[in-house]
């Protein structure tokens, strides 16, 4: 009785605002055995139910770092969340390392050689915004879901992370594509870049809401990540009606298009928590919705990586002053 008064104490309490919402958090929590079990999720507190249709396998709180990051290699219901993206991040580091230190060029199958290192520097800052992204938003999101279940102080904050990293891989996969697409229009280059240098911001002070993290607020979520990427459609537009559907621009619209369809899909799957709310209990472990986001925003970003590769090489193949999307 005392634990469920408790329970009804902390989900009455009243919101914070944005400034407080990592302070009014208590840190810490009675730290578990190294010799932990899962637990069913009504064992879970309040702030670890995050999704209903997962029954079994959840971590319990453990209050200790060291031991958050040995569940990395246990089965759990965040075991593949973890993976997928420590995975993904390695990979973008092994990507931003092969292109900007350990050679000069980035083969492609069916394409020729790009040399990154003959662009100016400011046009490789400008390259480099979107791996920086990418590999700030796994590590994030990695980190989230290791440390989750330390305490509700951990949860809060690495979790404002996790939505921050996901705001800056949107104006970091943005912003370089931008600048290629609009590389002879100065003015439309500039208007696109602010105005996702302004959505990102917006989108980090989001994140650091509280409110923002409330399970029962996850369409909300949808909602705010969905019209900062849905952005990227007015550019495109704007090139599809100036370019129309030729080469090499249409293949370059359809690459943004399959992007753009991965991170919509994935992020349905994540409000509507398919498949696991038609089978509860039985993605308790393997590919459950969550991951099945984390998958899609990887080949997301491969694909953009792509495309990215792909527009580098029109500016070289082309005259100076051409858009190249």
């Amino acid at each position: 009785m005392d634990a469920t008064r408790k329970r009804e104490a902390v989900s009455t309490s009243p919101s914070p605002s944005c400034s407080s919402g990592l302070n009014s958090v208590v840190p810490g929590v009675t730290g578990v055995s190294k010799n932990w079990k899962s637990v069913s999720f009504e064992s879970l507190p309040l702030w670890l139910r995050d999704n209903e249709f997962l029954l079994t396998s959840h971590r319990p709180p453990m209050g200790s770092i060291f031991h958050c990051i040995k569940t990395i290699f246990a089965i759990h219901t965040q075991t593949w969340n973890i993976w997928t993206h420590l995975l993904g991040f390695l990979l973008f580091l092994g990507l931003t390392m092969s292109v900007f230190l350990f050679r000069d060029n980035i083969t492609h199958l069916f394409e020729e050689n790009v040399t990154i290192s003959e662009l100016p520097l400011h046009e490789q800052a400008i390259v480099s915004l979107f791996f920086i992204a990418a590999m700030i938003c796994l590590f994030c999101s990695t980190t989230y879901h290791t440390l989750s279940n330390h305490s509700e102080w951990y949860y809060t904050f690495f979790c404002q992370l996790d939505y921050a990293g996901i705001a800056l891989l949107i104006a970091g996969s943005n912003i370089p594509a931008y600048y290629y697409s609009f590389y002879c229009r100065p003015i439309s280059r500039t208007f696109h870049i602010v105005m996702i240098a302004i959505l990102c911001a917006a989108c980090i002070t989001f994140s650091l809401c509280k409110v923002f993290h409330k399970h029962s607020h996850r369409l909300l979520r949808f909602i705010v990540f969905a019209s900062f990427g849905f952005y990227g459609g007015v550019p495109t537009l704007q090139l599809f009606v100036e370019k129309g559907p030729v080469e090499p621009y249409w293949s370059y619209l359809l690459g943004l298009g399959l992007m753009a369809a991965l991170y919509t899909g994935g992020a349905i799957l994540y409000v509507t928590r398919i498949p696991e709310r038609l089978y509860p209990g039985l993605f308790d472990v393997y590919a459950h919705s969550h991951q099945l986001f984390h998958i899609c925003v990887i080949l997301a970003a491969l694909v953009h990586y792509y495309n990215l590769i792909n527009m580098i090489k029109n500016r070289f193949l082309l005259d100076d002053c051409v858009s190249v999307l």
